[in-house]
Protein backbone atom coordinates (compact mmCIF):
# COMPACT_ATOMS: atom_id res chain seq x y z
CA UNK A 1 0.00 0.00 0.00
CA UNK A 2 2.69 2.54 0.32
CA UNK A 3 3.70 2.80 -3.09
CA UNK A 4 0.51 3.31 -3.94
CA UNK A 5 0.95 6.63 -1.72
CA UNK A 6 0.83 7.73 2.07
CA UNK A 7 -2.74 8.25 2.24
CA UNK A 8 -3.89 4.51 0.49
CA UNK A 9 -6.33 2.35 3.39
CA UNK A 10 -7.58 -0.02 0.92
CA UNK A 11 -7.27 -1.38 -2.39
CA UNK A 12 -10.34 -3.27 -4.00
CA UNK A 13 -10.82 -5.35 -7.22
CA UNK A 14 -7.18 -5.63 -7.86
CA UNK A 15 -7.39 -8.20 -10.73
CA UNK A 16 -6.72 -6.99 -14.55
CA UNK A 17 -6.76 -9.03 -17.38
CA UNK A 18 -5.43 -6.89 -20.10
CA UNK A 19 -2.84 -6.98 -21.39
CA UNK A 20 -1.77 -9.81 -19.59
CA UNK A 21 -3.85 -11.23 -16.22
CA UNK A 22 -2.77 -9.91 -13.04
CA UNK A 23 -4.75 -11.20 -9.80
CA UNK A 24 -1.95 -9.54 -7.54
CA UNK A 25 -4.33 -10.90 -4.62
CA UNK A 26 -2.91 -14.30 -5.18
CA UNK A 27 0.50 -13.79 -7.22
CA UNK A 28 1.74 -11.65 -5.40
CA UNK A 29 0.80 -11.87 -1.90
CA UNK A 30 4.29 -11.83 -0.76
CA UNK A 31 4.92 -8.56 -2.50
CA UNK A 32 1.32 -6.80 -0.72
CA UNK A 33 2.80 -8.11 2.87
CA UNK A 34 6.23 -7.10 1.82
CA UNK A 35 4.89 -3.64 1.26
CA UNK A 36 2.75 -3.24 4.31
CA UNK A 37 3.28 -6.41 7.43
CA UNK A 38 0.42 -5.01 8.67
CA UNK A 39 -1.87 -5.69 5.62
CA UNK A 40 -5.57 -6.28 6.10
CA UNK A 41 -6.91 -9.17 3.61
CA UNK A 42 -11.17 -9.42 3.37
CA UNK A 43 -12.25 -13.03 2.30
CA UNK A 44 -16.09 -13.13 2.01
CA UNK A 45 -17.47 -16.61 1.52
CA UNK A 46 -20.55 -17.78 -0.41
CA UNK A 47 -21.30 -21.70 -0.72
CA UNK A 48 -18.88 -23.27 -3.11
CA UNK A 49 -21.25 -24.23 -5.31
CA UNK A 50 -22.94 -20.56 -5.47
CA UNK A 51 -19.42 -19.07 -6.18
CA UNK A 52 -19.37 -21.35 -9.25
CA UNK A 53 -22.93 -20.20 -10.16
CA UNK A 54 -22.14 -16.41 -9.66
CA UNK A 55 -18.72 -17.19 -11.87
CA UNK A 56 -20.61 -18.64 -14.96
CA UNK A 57 -23.07 -15.66 -14.49
CA UNK A 58 -21.12 -12.69 -14.11
CA UNK A 59 -20.03 -11.48 -18.33
CA UNK A 60 -17.51 -13.11 -19.31
CA UNK A 61 -15.02 -13.83 -15.82
CA UNK A 62 -14.94 -17.43 -16.74
CA UNK A 63 -13.63 -17.50 -20.12
CA UNK A 64 -11.30 -14.57 -18.61
CA UNK A 65 -9.83 -17.26 -15.94
CA UNK A 66 -9.33 -20.11 -18.32
CA UNK A 67 -6.80 -17.99 -20.52
CA UNK A 68 -5.06 -16.93 -17.19
CA UNK A 69 -2.20 -18.69 -15.78
CA UNK A 70 -2.96 -18.28 -11.57
CA UNK A 71 -1.73 -19.67 -8.61
CA UNK A 72 -3.91 -23.31 -8.78
CA UNK A 73 -5.19 -22.81 -12.04
CA UNK A 74 -2.83 -23.16 -14.94
CA UNK A 75 -4.08 -21.30 -18.87
CA UNK A 76 -6.80 -23.90 -19.86
CA UNK A 77 -8.59 -24.54 -16.35
CA UNK A 78 -11.43 -23.61 -15.04
CA UNK A 79 -14.00 -24.56 -17.71
CA UNK A 80 -15.48 -27.33 -15.55
CA UNK A 81 -16.82 -26.59 -12.34
CA UNK A 82 -15.24 -29.15 -10.32
CA UNK A 83 -11.82 -27.19 -11.37
CA UNK A 84 -12.95 -24.33 -10.02
CA UNK A 85 -14.29 -26.14 -6.64
CA UNK A 86 -10.94 -27.23 -6.58
CA UNK A 87 -9.45 -23.98 -7.09
CA UNK A 88 -11.29 -22.19 -4.96
CA UNK A 89 -10.88 -24.61 -1.78
CA UNK A 90 -6.72 -24.06 -2.48
CA UNK A 91 -6.98 -20.51 -2.94
CA UNK A 92 -8.37 -20.21 0.62
CA UNK A 93 -6.19 -23.04 1.95
CA UNK A 94 -3.09 -20.36 0.64
CA UNK A 95 -4.62 -17.47 2.14
CA UNK A 96 -5.32 -19.16 5.58
CA UNK A 97 -1.76 -20.75 5.46
CA UNK A 98 -0.42 -17.38 4.23
CA UNK A 99 -1.91 -15.39 7.31
CA UNK A 100 -0.30 -18.20 9.76
CA UNK A 101 2.43 -17.95 8.69
CA UNK A 102 2.95 -13.91 8.60
CA UNK A 103 1.38 -13.30 12.07
CA UNK A 104 1.48 -9.53 11.59
CA UNK A 105 -1.27 -10.01 8.93
CA UNK A 106 -4.94 -9.79 9.51
CA UNK A 107 -7.02 -12.14 7.86
CA UNK A 108 -11.15 -11.25 8.39
CA UNK A 109 -13.42 -14.13 6.96
CA UNK A 110 -17.06 -13.52 6.95
CA UNK A 111 -20.26 -14.91 5.29
CA UNK A 112 -21.75 -12.94 2.38
CA UNK A 113 -25.24 -13.94 3.32
CA UNK A 114 -24.82 -13.30 6.80
CA UNK A 115 -27.80 -10.72 7.06
CA UNK A 116 -25.21 -9.20 9.61
CA UNK A 117 -22.30 -9.04 7.53
CA UNK A 118 -22.29 -5.06 7.43
CA UNK A 119 -22.47 -4.86 11.33
CA UNK A 120 -19.38 -7.32 11.65
CA UNK A 121 -17.56 -5.84 8.85
CA UNK A 122 -18.49 -2.14 10.90
CA UNK A 123 -17.26 -3.44 14.31
CA UNK A 124 -13.73 -4.93 12.43
CA UNK A 125 -12.65 -1.84 11.34
CA UNK A 126 -13.19 0.97 13.99
CA UNK A 127 -12.26 3.37 12.31
CA UNK A 128 -15.39 4.05 10.71
CA UNK A 129 -13.73 3.86 7.15
CA UNK A 130 -16.33 0.83 6.55
CA UNK A 131 -19.68 1.26 7.77
CA UNK A 132 -22.71 -1.27 7.81
CA UNK A 133 -25.20 0.31 5.86
CA UNK A 134 -22.41 0.22 2.55
CA UNK A 135 -23.08 -3.69 2.90
CA UNK A 136 -25.20 -5.47 0.31
CA UNK A 137 -25.66 -7.24 -2.55
CA UNK A 138 -25.31 -4.88 -5.38
CA UNK A 139 -24.63 -6.50 -8.71
CA UNK A 140 -27.61 -9.22 -8.94
CA UNK A 141 -27.64 -9.83 -12.65
CA UNK A 142 -30.94 -8.87 -13.71
CA UNK A 143 -31.32 -6.87 -10.56
CA UNK A 144 -33.74 -3.93 -11.06
CA UNK A 145 -33.50 -2.32 -7.96
CA UNK A 146 -31.36 0.93 -7.49
CA UNK A 147 -28.54 0.60 -4.70
CA UNK A 148 -29.67 2.61 -1.80
CA UNK A 149 -25.81 3.31 -1.25
CA UNK A 150 -22.64 3.56 -3.15
CA UNK A 151 -19.33 1.93 -1.94
CA UNK A 152 -17.48 5.47 -0.36
CA UNK A 153 -14.12 6.10 -1.52
CA UNK A 154 -11.63 6.18 1.27
CA UNK A 155 -9.69 8.33 2.17
CA UNK A 156 -7.72 9.62 5.13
Amino acid sequence: LTTCGNHTKSINQMDYDKPKCVFPQMSYLQEIYDDDPTVTFIMPFRPVKDWVKSIANWRNIRERLTKCSLPGLPRGRGGKDNELVYWYGRHVQNIRQFAENHPGMSLVEFSIYNPLAGEYLESVFPDKLVKAEYWGQHNQKNNKQKRKHHWPKITK
